[in-house]
C-alpha cells in the first residue's frame, strides 16, 4: 500500500514564501514613504507660491507689501487673504478693533488649508486657524524698522529692495 501523498505545500515552502512577501514589502515600504515626503514637499511649495502670489496682488494693488503686522496685530498673511480667494473671511473681520478680539474669534478660528504646510500638521484642537508659514521681518529681533521687508507698519517697495525680490 502506498501512502496518501496530497498536492500542496509543506511548512517550509509556506514559510519560505511569507518570507519572500515580508522582504518585497519591506523594500516598498521607504519607497511609498519618499513618494508621501515628495508629494508633501510639492505641496508646500505650492502653498508658498500662492502666498508669493497674493503678496504680489497685494503690492500691485496697494504698490507695497503689506505690513508684517499693524498696530492692531493684522499680519501680513492676514492682508493677503483676498488675493487668495479668501476675501468672505476678509470681510468678516472687523479691522476696527484688534484682531484678538472676541467679535473676531469665528475668523481668526477658521482653518485656512494654503496655510498649513503638509509637513508639520497643525492640530485640529488649535483655539485658532494658526499657520506654519511666516513673512520675515528681517536681520533684527524688533519688528520696529527692521531690514526685511515684513516689519510692523512697514510699506515696502519692489524698487527699494537693493538686492532683488526674486527670490
Amino acid at each position: 500500500m502506498r501512502p496518501l501523498s496530497r498536492p500542496g505545500y509543506g511548512l517550509f515552502q509556506l514559510l519560505v514564501v511569507l518570507a519572500m512577501v515580508a522582504l518585497v514589502v519591506g523594500m516598498l515600504f521607504p519607497a511609498l514613504m519618499r513618494a508621501q515626503i515628495a508629494a508633501a514637499r510639492a505641496q508646500q511649495a505650492n502653498h508658498l507660491k500662492q502666498i508669493l502670489l497674493a503678496v504680489h496682488g497685494y503690492h500691485d494693488a496697494n504698490n507695497a507689501f503689506p505690513p508684517g503686522v499693524d498696530d492692531k496685530h493684522f499680519s501680513s498673511l492676514f492682508r493677503a487673504l483676498p488675493y487668495l480667494e479668501q476675501d468672505n473671511l476678509y470681510k468678516a473681520i472687523d479691522t476696527s478693533v484688534n484682531s484678538d478680539d472676541k467679535s473676531n474669534a469665528k475668523a481668526r478660528s477658521t482653518r485656512i488649508k494654503i496655510f498649513e504646510s503638509p509637513l508639520d500638521p497643525l492640530t485640529a484642537t488649535a483655539p485658532a486657524g494658526g499657520t506654519n508659514y511666516f513673512a520675515m521681518s528681517g536681520s533684527q529681533m524688533s519688528l520696529q524698522r527692521n531690514t526685511g521687508v515684513f516689519y510692523r507698519d512697514s510699506k515696502v517697495r519692489f524698487a527699494t529692495i537693493i538686492d532683488g525680490s526674486s527670490n
